[in-house]
């Protein structure tokens, strides 16, 4: 014959067995959001940062703008590259030989930044503030190969003359941490 379970026992158990499956769930769409409302947060940040950084490259004269671009880059915690209206890499702060790299008008923030509407916009994308005419990715950087957030502006001159496009990317790692 089985021993009896008592009933203070049998209590708890179906007490832990109602707060685990409503948890659960909880604790799922908690940690989703609390991601989303991170990368939104984080790519806010890197959007001010950057219309700062276009204001100064695209005041600049064109003479000057790669050696502005190479001292704000060199003071940056964030990849910054800089393309030209054609999607060919003129600047990135992260590489070695830019010239070897390829073009990136293919990447999805660079062409939503130039205004294409048929890419699909992340999932956080209308959480990010100020994100008129701004492309926002998350996705593996085809150079790095690492999880990375990424937002592109267009920069232009004075006298509204698209000069580039200036993109700025963060691991995700940094962000979670």
């Amino acid at each position: 014959m089985m021993p009896r379970i008592p009933l203070p026992l049998k209590l708890l158990l179906s007490y832990l067995c109602i707060v685990t499956i409503g948890a659960g769930p909880t604790f799922v769409y908690v940690r989703a959001k609390l991601q989303t409302d991170l990368l939104a947060e984080a790519a806010t940040k890197l959007v001010a940062r950057g219309r700062r950084i276009a204001q100064v490259i695209g005041t600049a004269p064109p003479a000057v703008r790669l050696s502005q671009l190479q001292l704000l880059g060199q003071a940056s915690v964030d990849r910054l590259t800089f393309l030209s209206p054609r999607g060919e890499l003129l600047f990135d702060n992260e590489s070695v030989d830019n010239l070897k790299l390829e073009n990136h008008i293919g990447r999805p923030e660079v062409r939503f930044a130039l205004g294409e509407t048929s890419v699909e916009p992340v999932d956080f994308a209308a959480l990010v503030h100020d994100a008129a005419g701004v492309g926002v990715a998350r996705r593996v950087s085809e150079t790095t190969g690492i999880d990375t957030l990424y937002v592109a502006l267009r920069v232009t001159a004075a006298n509204g003359e698209l000069v580039g496009i200036l993109r700025m990317a963060m691991p995700v790692e940094r962000i979670h941490t």
